[in-house]
This record gives C-alpha cells, sequence and structure tokens, in this order.
C-alpha cells in the first residue's frame, strides 16, 4: 500500500525485486506468476494492482531503479515473456508450470513513472 499525500489516496501495489545477474542488465527479468501457459488468461485476478519493479544494480552503493507498471501491462508482458519462451523453446506443448515475468529492457517506459499510480 503506498499512499499520496497531495491526493490523500491509498492504493495497493505489488513489488517485485531483483538484484543485477548479468552484465548486460536489460537481460535480467522478474518472476511474476507460475502457470501453465493456456492458463495465463485465468490468472487475470492477479493483475489487479500496479506492480513496481525494483532493480538493484551490481556496486557498492547500487542505486536502485524503480518501474511503475500498471496490472494490465504487466499481464501483458507475461503474455510476451510466453510467446518468446514458446518461439526459442524446443518443448512446444509445454505442459509444465512455467514462471513469466518481464525483463528490464522490457520495463524501460515504466521507469520512475510515479504518476502511473495516480492515474488509478
Amino acid at each position: 500500500m503506498v499512499y499520496d499525500p497531495s491526493s490523500g489516496k491509498s492504493v495497493g501495489i505489488q513489488v517485485k525485486t531483483t538484484r543485477q545477474k548479468s552484465k548486460d542488465s536489460n537481460k535480467d527479468g522478474y518472476w511474476v506468476v507460475n502457470v501453465r501457459p493456456e492458463d495465463l488468461d485465468k490468472k487475470s485476478d492477479s493483475f489487479q494492482v500496479p506492480f513496481v519493479f525494483v532493480y538493484v544494480p551490481e556496486g557498492e552503493e547500487p542505486n536502485p531503479r524503480f518501474f511503475i507498471v500498471p496490472a494490465r501491462k504487466v499481464l501483458d508482458l507475461c503474455k510476451d515473456d510466453w510467446s518468446n519462451y514458446k518461439s526459442k523453446s524446443k518443448d512446444k506443448t509445454a505442459q509444465k508450470l512455467i514462471p513469466l515475468g518481464p525483463k528490464v529492457a522490457q520495463l524501460l517506459p515504466y521507469e520512475d513513472k510515479w504518476e502511473n499510480l495516480r492515474t488509478l
């Protein structure tokens, strides 16, 4: 839950955090949902509040980066993740649970977009 003192409103949020794992930070990503791909649309109820993705780069004094993404867009990014996985995977049936979520590169348009919380 976050509070905006200028409007006097509060809103629930989901927060996901990851540390830098690869030299190219755009390849790092987040795990949002673990689901059988055919059930992804049934999980849409899980995407009711905005997400704040926190990215912690390497370094002694890392400056975290924040990406503020509307809930429905996160679901779309998970669907994109599934499409990418399916196109590269040898397992075309994918009957198992698959962790889905956006890569940092996909979140760049949402960096420091705190106003996305005010539009609710």
